[in-house]
This record gives C-alpha cells, sequence and structure tokens, in this order.
C-alpha cells in the first residue's frame, strides 16, 4: 500500500482534525460511552486516575469541535495531505494464503477512497492493539490497563519496545505485527519519511491513532476494561499531538501556500 499512498497523495485545506471529524450519531455514542465509562476511569479497582475530569473535557471537545487539548484552531496548520486508502484495514480484512510463500491479499474495499495518509495505519494498528492484544481472560479484568496504555503510548511514539500481560500465540503474533509496523511506519507514510517531515508531521499520527483508539470506547464488542484502556488511550494521544505541534505555524502556512 505505501506505493500507493505515495503515488495518490495530494494536498487539501482544511486542519487535519477536520479529516477525522465524526458524524452525529457517532459523537452521540462517544458522548454516552463517557459518561457511562466516567465512574471506572477514577474507581480504585478500574483505571484509578487521579481525576478524570481533563481527560472527559478535553474527549468531549475533541469529539464535538474538532479542538485539540490547549490548542486554539488558528494555531492549526490549516492544510493536510489525503492520498487512496483501503479505508478499513483491519485483520479481518486481510487474508493470507499459505503455501511455502504466503502472501497477503485484502478485502472489503467498500471503504476505499480518499482519506487522510495516516488512517489505515492507525486503523491496522488499533484492530491488532484492541482486539488481538490480551483478548482473553486479561481482558476482562483491570490489571491489564496500565500495560495497554502504555502499550499504545510506545505504538504512538512508534518504539519496538512492545509488552503485553499474557504471552498466547494471538497476543504474541499481534505484538510482532505491531513491532513491524511501527518500525516500517516511516517508510509507509511519505509523509513521515524525512526527519523534517516527520517533526512537522508526527502530530498528525498521534491524532490518528487517538481517533481510530477512541471508537473502541463504544464498542459493546469489548470488554469494559479495554474501552476504559481505549478511552484513556485516546486522550494520551490527542495530548501527544498538541504537543508534537509544529513550531513556527505561520511559517509552516506559508510554505504549504496559505
Amino acid at each position: 500500500m505505501a506505493g500507493l499512498y505515495e503515488a495518490t497523495e495530494e494536498d487539501v485545506d482544511g486542519s487535519a482534525p477536520s479529516l477525522f471529524a465524526l458524524p452525529y450519531y457517532k459523537q452521540c455514542l462517544v458522548l454516552h460511552a463517557m459518561e457511562e465509562l466516567a465512574p471506572l476511569l477514577t474507581h480504585p479497582s478500574g483505571g484509578r486516575l487521579h481525576d478524570a475530569s481533563a481527560l472527559l473535557a478535553d474527549v468531549g471537545a475533541f469529539v464535538t469541535e474538532g479542538r485539540l487539548p490547549g490548542v486554539q484552531e488558528r494555531n492549526l496548520p490549516q492544510r493536510s495531505r489525503v492520498c487512496i486508502a483501503h479505508g478499513d484495514l483491519h485483520g479481518g480484512n486481510v487474508l493470507v494464503y499459505p503455501g511455502r510463500h504466503p502472501s497477503p491479499a485484502l478485502i472489503d474495499f467498500s471503504e476505499f477512497g480518499k482519506a487522510h495518509w495516516a488512517v489505515d495505519p492507525a486503523r491496522l494498528a488499533v484492530d491488532l492493539l484492541m482486539y488481538g492484544i490480551d483478548a482473553g481472560t486479561e481482558s476482562v479484568f483491570f490489571e491489564g490497563f496500565p500495560v495497554w496504555r502504555e502499550l499504545a503510548v510506545a505504538v504512538g511514539t512508534l518504539s519496538t519496545d512492545l509488552r503485553a500481560v499474557s504471552a498466547d500465540p494471538s497476543t504474541t503474533a499481534c505484538l510482532r505485527g505491531l513491532g513491524w509496523l511501527t518500525a516500517q511506519l516511516r517508510q509507509i507514510c511519505p509523509k513521515l519519511r524525512g526527519d523534517a517531515d516527520f517533526r512537522r508531521n508526527r502530530w498528525e499520527w498521534h491524532l490518528a491513532l487517538g481517533s481510530q483508539v477512541l471508537r473502541m470506547s463504544y464498542n459493546r464488542d469489548m470488554p469494559p476494561p479495554k474501552r476504559v484502556a481505549g478511552l484513556v488511550a485516546a486522550h494520551d494521544q490527542l495530548l501527544a499531538a498538541a504537543d508534537a505541534l509544529p513550531d513556527g505555524t505561520d511559517e509552516l502556512m506559508r510554505e504549504q501556500g496559505r
């Protein structure tokens, strides 16, 4: 897919958060999930956060207004980039043909089209993280919550030092997949390849990852500990995106032709 991303890239007007705007009914799903999960965020047998008010306010502002924590819309780069993407790149849409040289094949192109340049890898990373890792008994207990949170942070920073609670074959395979993805992401995504591009655009990777993992908060197939982990991980990525915004926005906008 990397060749397709590079060949079809094009600039578009508008800040990157606008490309991740949720339709109204999904906004309602997230807001309802936040209300439902709020007691678990601070419960001593749950997420054990000292205070969840900032998280709830920040995530709510992002969902309803596209705002990053502590960042004014006018201070965001007002151009982003899209490319042709699969649009729903998760493990269930990747088939691997067995044989001496196993080869993957993608299916279900119903969402195929122009999308933010980081949508596909972020969607796949979240699928591996939330569905594949510690998907057994561990997923119904909060003991794994700190590990899942740290794992999401590591994926955001493209670390290959990844760990999980269990060591079952599925979890091990998904950790390897995530490790490969984080190691290769800068080659997969043209917007991250050069060091200057990486410094300028990595905030959009955090944004894409946060947007995708946020969807797990209202996924009823997820046990509550994983849903809480999704909500907290989304907030962590939004904070990381705000912190990674490039300096000199005015200069950047001039470079982008604004």
